[in-house]
């Protein structure tokens, strides 16, 4: 009788997979160490043995594992080797007794990478469980961790040594990924662990949000909390993104993975589009897809939208999120439009180009001030689409540096913004291999944070309070300017300095400061609940107007920052008794060419200064470098 070549073997549940005679091997000799003949017992020899005689006994078909197993203790008892058939059956019978004992359960809701698709045996609406299947494991670790096919033969064969002597009849897979984990740490596939990384959120996650009132928006918020780690470990590299962990600067967007900061749209002279599209931006600013709109209105037609597209934008948390860039010689249309209408946190009205007349453009921009609005003036309408946005925390980088010394700050800053111009080239890089690349023309974005509270560790004073503040001030954005151009032209990647952005992680990084560097705050570190009350937020850029006297230190102020960013508006907040001041803000800026943002303060200046982060004394650096 010919031999037939044997080459594949059939799974319990029909799968074709290689015949392999060194697992023969294997299940021989642990066989024969049960009965104390592992040194002189020849395992590779009995196993070619059974490999002869499954080639000369099966047909063209082939044979099943337990064929195989069958085989084993045939060729075993006709080479009369009783002992060893023996311990070779009590072991498959204490297999198969545990593998019908031990049934997998795995939740319904499928993860959200697909780490544990593998089980897939459908038994109840609930829940999906399956047989005991080694092989599973050894599919998932070769396509999830990218190890060889050896390695994840050895890593499940150690997982299921571990389930099946349990006295455990139900395992999640949750616990064998936690197995698979560990046997894969142990034998030093630490960078396969990156591979296989799970996202989950904790119950107490869960409860957190089911207990707010706004309860509705549940499933978005925990489907924002479960991708920031995936984004983080997915799009990032590790130095990225224990430098954001770490509060060297913030990646913002980090909820959805195509996160754009600002877009760039052109109302449509159209109703039905101009609805279409402010629908679909709502969607996006509302779920937080994107951070912010700018809507640039050239027809006048188009200005007509304006009071229906501020109801559908009155929605939306936080403010200055959306800006509405009109020309300034339409300010009157503008005003007649929305003086009376309520106003929306959300919305700013920015107004650009050299007005035909001072007087009156600046007469129709502060009646709408002094209606509740938000108004700005940009000299050239400096808008771009931006796409990921970057803060830099300011304070952090001198905090690292020694002795409040302006070098090895700035020294820290090049290193801050290093590590955001490669998170810049990881983002636009994973967009293009997702085949979603970021569209021509936009760019990167940079902003600060605690610019006032890195000043006046430095010098003692806040911004513009004093020669060598302003000094001060020049020198870290002048820095920031060039080190940001530099990096754009080292990555290969459009990148400009953002001023006037709303602030969403101030308190962040100063939480983070006050844990790492708690000796230079002057006090023992904080329990987590307790610093979101005693810290404030590092505060944006911004400038504070009390009155007419202020007027032209203000506006100089503002000429001087503007120099040093690509786009937007430097805010400036006036005092809620210096309203008459608002018309001379807004004639200086439009006649110095200074872009600026201008909203009346809702508090009088005495509670302002008892809640202003820029106006509590901020702790100097301590002799002792930090650690």
């Amino acid at each position: 009788m010919a031999l037939t070549q044997l080459t594949h073997v059939t799974k319990r549940d029909g799968r074709l997979v290689p015949f392999e005679p060194g697992k023969i091997a294997r299940s021989l000799l642990a066989a024969a160490a049960a009965c104390g003949l592992k040194d002189s017992f020849y395992a590779r020899e009995l196993a070619d043995a059974v490999t002869h005689y499954l080639a000369r006994t099966h047909d063209e078909r082939a044979p099943t594992t337990e064929m195989v197993a069958l085989s084993v203790e045939q060729v075993l008892d006709e080479l009369r080797f009783p002992q060893v058939a023996s311990a070779y059956r009590a072991y498959r019978a204490t297999r198969e007794l545990s593998r019908a004992r031990c049934v997998v359960v795995k939740p319904a809701q499928p993860s959200l990478i697909d780490a544990e698709s593998s089980l897939t045996v459908v038994t109840g609406r609930d829940q999906r469980s399956g047989t005991w299947d080694r092989s599973r494991i050894v599919l998932a670790l070769e396509r999830e961790a990218r190890i060889p096919r050896t390695a994840a033969e050895d890593v499940a064969r150690a997982v299921e040594a571990k389930l099946l002597g349990s006295d455990l009849r139900q395992v999640t897979t949750s616990l064998i990924r936690a197995l698979a984990d560990n046997e894969l740490l142990s034998r030093g596939y630490s960078s396969a662990l990156r591979q296989r990384s799970s996202v989950t959120v904790p119950f107490s996650d869960v409860d957190a949000v089911l207990s707010r009132p706004e309860c509705s928006t549940s499933a978005a918020t925990l489907g924002a909390e479960a991708f920031k780690p995936y984004v983080l470990s997915r799009i990032y590299s590790d130095d990225v993104a224990t430098a954001h962990r770490r509060g060297l600067f913030h990646l913002h967007g980090l909820e959805f993975p195509f996160h754009r900061h600002a877009l760039l749209l052109t109302a449509d002279i159209h109703a039905h589009a101009a609805r279409v599209q402010c629908r679909q931006v709502f969607g996006q600013l509302l779920c937080g897809e994107c951070s912010t709109a700018t809507w640039c209105f050239d027809h006048a037609d188009a200005l007509a939208r304006l009071p229906e597209m501020a109801d559908w934008l009155s929605g939306l948390d936080g403010e200055g999120r959306v800006r509405y860039a009109v020309p300034i010689d339409a300010a009157g249309t503008v005003r007649g439009l929305l003086g009376t209408h309520e106003p929306a946190p959300p919305l700013s009205i920015v107004f650009n180009g050299a007005p035909r007349d001072i007087e009156e453009s600046v007469g129709h921009a502060t009646a709408l001030v002094a209606a509740g609005w938000q108004v700005g003036w940009a000299p050239a309408a400096p808008w771009h689409e931006l796409d990921l946005r970057i803060t830099i925390n300011l304070p952090q980088a001198v905090y690292r540096a020694r002795h409040s010394d302006l070098d090895a700050a700035i020294e820290e800053v090049y290193r801050s913004v290093e590590f955001a111009a490669a998170a810049h080239r990881q983002y636009a890089q994973f967009c293009a291999g997702q085949g979603r690349p970021l569209n021509r023309g936009s760019a990167g974005a940079f902003t600060v944070a605690g610019l006032n509270e890195a000043v006046s560790i430095l010098t003692g004073a806040g911004m513009f309070d004093g020669a060598d503040s302003t000094a001060c001030v020049r020198v870290l954005l002048n820095v920031l300017q060039t080190t940001i151009q530099r990096a754009s032209v080292a990555h290969d990647r459009e990148l400009r300095f953002v001023v006037g952005e709303p602030d969403s992680c101030g308190k962040r990084l100063a939480v983070i400061d006050q844990s790492l560097f708690p000796e230079l705050f002057g006090f023992l570190p904080f329990q987590p609940e307790a610093v979101e009350h005693a810290i404030p937020p590092y505060s944006t850029i911004a400038l504070q107007c009390a009155g007419a006297a202020d007027i032209g230190p203000v506006i100089e102020a503002a000429r001087l920052l503007n120099r040093y960013f690509d786009c937007g508006a430097v805010p400036i907040h006036v005092e809620a008794d210096a309203g008459d001041a608002v018309p001379d803000l807004l004639r200086h800026a439009i006649r110095e060419s200074c872009g600026c943002r201008i909203a009346a303060a809702v508090m009088p200046a005495q509670e302002e200064e008892e809640v202003s982060s820029s106006q509590l004394p901020l702790p100097g650096i301590a002799n002792d470098a930090p650690p």
